[in-house]
């Protein structure tokens, strides 16, 4: 797939505006904070999709298929759903995509979810076929339920 850049006032909502910068990003080396947490030996880390609508919030992570999330990332997305109750939900989609693919995140098949069910972050897989976007479509309507 070839990338095509747009202007910065004629972009596509959700596209990659600069793909340079947007590697860059990705290059992130946080060893020289190995001792900055005090408390533990802990360091940051990242996600890959993040949506706020007014204090309700999806996060997502995207792996390459059989790429397992690191034990850092499920203690902060269940810490997350966690401290938000049912204010979160956090999933997991997979790609094939090779290293210098664009990853198109609306057909990625949801292996893992997490959201606050019976007074606990729980973590199950999709009972059905998910994908990212009609997971999204899903989660919009759950919040404007929310607001009623």
């Amino acid at each position: 797939m070839s990338l095509t850049l747009t202007s910065s006032d004629s972009f596509a909502r959700g596209s990659i505006r600069d793909l340079a910068s947007y590697k860059q990003a990705k290059l992130l080396d946080h060893a020289g904070l190995a001792g900055a947490f005090r408390i533990r030996s802990i360091t940051p880390t990242d996600a890959d999709f993040f949506v706020d609508d007014n204090g309700f919030f999806l996060l997502g992570e995207l792996k390459h298929a059989g790429t397992a999330v690191s034990t850092g990332q499920k203690i902060l997305f269940k810490n997350f759903v966690s401290a938000l109750r049912e204010r979160c939900v956090v999933f997991v989609a997979e790609h094939g995509a090779g290293p210098d693919e664009i990853i198109q995140t609306h057909g990625l098949p949801v292996v893992r979810v997490i959201r606050w069910l019976d007074g606990d972050a729980k973590e199950y897989e999709p009972s059905k076929p998910l994908s990212v976007f009609e997971l999204c479509r899903r989660w919009t309507a759950w919040r404007a339920r929310q607001c009623k």
